[in-house]
């Protein structure tokens, strides 16, 4: 099977989420190609095709913050029942540009139309050294954040990140937030991140970060390189039952 196709919109959705129930996603990033700082072996929409840490130079490919707005007020006008409105799609939303404005946006229209629903983002966690994005985090109920692997090598290997990307200070930011939740995926294979080393070192890590739980999952969806396998259900509540015991951080399994 191939892996998915990318949204073609700004706001999607509601979809039935493993991790949000129903989720009204917002796509920050280009519709025709896939734009992120992460090229991740497992990503269901395939390979990156333009890896940067910077979008400025395809701002035009990218919404404008007045038009998210108005793309969720569409969807909110007409009573769309959901669970969270979700900063998620094509890529890594935290890149675009405008990203602080649009969150103060999307935020100011959640309050005007449904002020008890809650506002959630998907993030691979490699734009936290920017003090506007750190400040739009900081308006968002629900903060996700990615880290799929306990050391750098595996990092390298998963994740293929740009090459501004830097993982020790990924780990170094995560740790400066509170009440985050980590999002791990973990795939079997050669390029995968669940042998015995790199399980211990990334309970390490979650260990350090102590963020309020962890979503543990794996593949569901055909990922980039085909290769790759899924963890079984057994094995991920091995690893989520040895995650709490060493770190005391409870372990959600999806």
């Amino acid at each position: 099977m191939s892996p998915l196709k990318l949204k073609t919109g700004i706001v999607y959705g509601p979809i039935e989420s493993r991790r949000l129930r129903k989720s009204l996603g917002i796509n920050l990033s280009p519709t025709a190609f896939k734009a992120c700082s992460f090229n991740c072996v497992y990503c269901h929409y395939g390979w990156t095709e333009y890896l940067k840490a910077d979008l400025s130079e395809i701002q035009n490919d990218l919404p404008e913050p007045d038009e998210v707005k108005d793309a969720l007020e569409h969807y909110l006008k007409r009573g769309t029942e959901f669970d969270y409105i979700t900063f998620s799609g094509n890529g890594e939303p935290t890149l675009h540009p405008q990203f602080e404005k649009i969150v103060d946006l999307v935020v100011e229209t959640r309050d005007h139309y449904c002020s008890e629903k809650k506002v959630a983002i998907l993030s691979n966690s490699s734009m936290l050294h920017n003090k506007e994005v750190l400040n739009a985090l900081g308006r968002i109920d629900l903060r996700i954040m990615k880290l799929d692997c306990g050391n750098a090598e595996t990092f390298a290997r998963v994740n293929r990140p740009h090459d501004s990307v830097n993982y020790p200070k990924i780990i170094g930011n995560l740790r400066g937030m509170k009440n985050i939740v980590i999002q791990t995926m973990l795939v079997d294979g050669e390029w995968g991140n669940a042998n015995d080393k790199q399980i211990k070192d990334w309970i390490d890590r979650v260990g350090e970060i102590r963020p309020d739980f962890v979503q543990l999952y794996s593949l569901e969806n055909p990922p980039a390189e085909a290769s790759l396998g899924g963890v079984s259900r057994k094995r991920l509540e091995q690893i989520a039952k040895e995650t709490e015991e060493k770190t005391g951080v409870k372990v959600e399994i999806y």
